[in-house]
């Protein structure tokens, strides 16, 4: 029960210091800087709920409280859905939508054709090195913006910078990895250490901070105009000055802090690729699968696959992974070779699915290689299952069961696949013939 309350209280005081810090703290600097100005824009029945001082024990500070508390739950609760505006999701089909996506889309075309044109001009001889120099710096410069500012592909371009960015280190892990960060951030946060994680906390409270300050001021901007045209106080020259003054201020302060959550962005994905980089391999046993299958399947084949199994979980049809077990035996000549291994085992309703994944990853071709296993006790192989992906794959016996493959190149896989079954049927027969 110490541990228990130990991560309870942990997890307790990470979500007051992100309450406050991201969410109230926005809040109130917003309140204290807008308030004062929106006074004379309001009618005259509004403008001491405006008033923030004093406070007192009365109704009126009740009301003002609850307004600041319950708009920052609102943040809070609402941060994916304004994350999502921002980043563009919500409106990328609108006509605004499609011209900022086709802008973005012709920035990156333009950042893709200098770095092309740069690798170009480095090739050519005798370049002086003051101009070599400046070159590679350019090269990096705008290497660095293709990397952290749009996503790979251009078809993923989103209408903002925001969401380019946020797409961008979404993707860099299943460009780099074939690891999916959306499907698989529950599981692998689960295993990063206390203070990777607090990392990433940290670099998303700042994020958020700045982002709901935009959101805050575009609302200011908004509620401004509204107020402009609320009730005749508002219809003298001054106060539509006044206004028009405020409008524009909030809509700076918004584009500003707008721009700061780009910025705070790429710090929050830098950490959370961070900790993807340090931890996916620690996530392959966790999971429950064979280290070793990355090397035969290769990494990105491997992620593909377990994503696909955690999102459709009941799907049969899946290509199946390798849990962790026994390993086969192996003869190779000549020998000794790096012959890898890796048995793949899947319950159907009649029988058990097995497929072994036999790869060569020494630099030399083996001419014969026999692989033999054990069946389980009580278990039988049904001859007729038996599947080679390459010819020169074979059964040779089933007791041991026994697999040779003949002239067997480097970096070749050969997979085969085969059922078993009990030797005792339900309804009493034999099985496994």
């Amino acid at each position: 029960m110490g541990g228990l309350s130990g991560i309870i209280a942990k997890l307790s005081g990470s979500f007051a210091t992100t309450l406050l810090l991201a969410y109230l703290l926005p809040v109130l600097l917003f309140a204290f800087m807008a308030a004062p100005l929106f006074t004379p824009l309001v009618p005259v029945a509004w403008a001491p709920f405006l008033d923030l001082f004093p406070m007192g024990f009365d109704q009126r500070t009740l009301i003002k409280i609850s307004v600041l508390g319950a708009s920052t739950l609102a943040l809070y609760n609402f941060n994916i859905p304004i994350i999502q505006c921002y980043e563009g999701y919500y409106w990328r089909g609108s006509w605004l939508g499609k011209f900022l996506m086709r802008k973005h889309q012709r920035k990156f075309r333009d950042i893709l054709q200098a770095i092309e044109d740069l690798r170009k001009l480095a090739k050519i001889p005798d370049v002086p090195a003051e101009i070599r120099d400046s070159l590679l710096r350019d090269f990096k410069q705008l290497s660095l913006r293709r990397d952290s500012d749009y996503p790979p592909d251009v078809n993923n371009v989103l209408p903002t910078g925001l969401g380019n960015a946020i797409r961008c280190f979404e993707q860099r892990p299943l460009i780099n990895y074939g690891f999916d960060a959306v499907t698989f951030w529950p599981h692998i946060s689960s295993l990063a250490s206390e203070k990777s994680l607090e990392n990433v906390s940290e670099a998303k409270r700042s994020f958020d901070f700045t982002l709901n300050l935009a959101f805050l001021c575009a609302l200011g901007a908004f509620a401004a105009m509204i107020a402009a045209f609320h009730g005749t106080r508002v219809m003298g020259v001054p106060y539509v000055a006044r206004w028009m003054m405020l409008f524009a201020g909030l809509g700076a302060a918004s584009l500003v802090f707008y721009r700061l959550a780009v910025g705070r962005a790429l710090g929050w994905g830098a950490q959370v690729n961070a900790v993807i980089d340090l931890y996916k391999s620690d996530l392959i046993e966790r999971l429950g699968y064979d280290p070793r299958s990355v090397a035969v399947l290769g990494e990105k084949r491997f992620w593909e696959i377990a994503a696909t199994r955690i999102v459709f979980p009941s799907n049969p049809a899946l290509t199946f992974l390798p849990p962790k077990g026994g390993v086969p035996g192996i003869i190779s000549a000549p020998g000794p070779l790096k012959i890898e291994v890796i048995r793949c085992v899947r319950k159907t309703s009649d029988d058990i699915e097995v497929e072994c994944n036999v790869r060569n990853n020494d630099k030399k071709a083996a001419s014969v290689v026999e692989v033999f296993d054990d069946l389980p006790p009580g278990f039988a192989i049904i001859a007729w299952s038996v599947r080679s992906s390459d010819p020169r794959g074979t059964l040779v016996r089933t007791d041991p069961l026994t697999f040779r493959i003949d002239h067997f190149e480097p970096a070749q896989t050969v997979t085969f696949t085969y059922r078993i079954a009990p030797l005792s049927a339900p309804d009493g027969g034999k099985r496994g013939a």
